[in-house]
């Protein structure tokens, strides 16, 4: 279970950024939001530290932006130095997915069980468990984060798998039930994104669901840290 201490998580105490650019972000990502941030998951790996971190300040910037934080810190304790590396992403599987491409075990990003709500069904956990073991296989192509009306996340990605050829237009809908505290991840199919942009916008029919059954078993794969609690775009 990933501590929710920053400072244990990232392991940067007594080290000084390798460059400037790296240093604003930080500053502006870490330092100046530590108070917004939440540990999601995270792993070691000597000196490498991989963290996802929910950032509750994105409820109040540019509408629909994303609330995941992925980090990646590579440390070098001869220069006294780290390396940082990060990426906003909507959902969580796609934040470890990007970290799981950095180089980090999939099966070791262990999430947390203390935050809610949690995931609604099986079907759910396989669906977040096969983006986040897929580094390379989704491309982003547009999404959004509603935590005020409908609680829901829409992402549009395209899939690189040969098994989508036909239909690699892929919409993610992350619904939240906030009577039940659970939420849903359910994934749609469309021949191109034109449909899938018609799709979002009149949802008068059901979501066309893939015919392939992700072929990696869940229980290979990491937990899903269950959503921190509170506004969600």
């Amino acid at each position: 279970m990933p501590e929710n201490d920053l400072e244990t998580v990232l392991r940067v105490e007594g080290l000084d950024l390798a460059n400037d650019h790296e240093a604003t972000l930080f500053n502006w990502q870490i330092s100046l939001s530590e108070n917004e941030l939440t540990v999601v998951a995270s792993h070691h790996q000597g000196d490498d530290s991989y963290a996802v971190l929910h950032d509750s300040s994105m409820t109040w910037d540019l509408p629909g932006s994303p609330q995941y934080l992925a980090v990646h810190i590579d440390r070098n304790e001869a220069t006294g130095s780290f390396r940082y590396a990060s990426e906003r992403l909507p959902l969580v599987p796609l934040a470890q997915q990007w970290l799981v491409a950095r180089g980090c075990p999939v099966s070791a990003l262990r999430a947390r069980t203390d935050l809610g709500p949690e995931a609604a069904d099986a079907k759910t956990s396989a669906l977040e468990a096969k983006l986040a073991a897929s580094p390379g296989r989704y491309e982003i192509l547009d999404h959004y984060t509603d935590d005020t009306i409908d609680y829901e996340t829409t992402v549009l990605v395209r899939d690189l798998h040969p098994t989508a050829a036909q239909r690699p237009f892929r919409v993610l809908v992350e619904k939240w039930d906030v009577d039940a505290n659970r939420y849903t991840l359910r994934e749609g199919c469309f021949a191109d994104a034109a449909q899938a942009g018609e799709w979002l916008e009149d949802r008068d029919t059901p979501l066309p669901e893939p015919t392939v059954t992700p072929s990696v078993p869940a229980r290979q794969l990491p937990g899903i840290a269950p959503r921190p609690s509170g506004p969600r775009r």
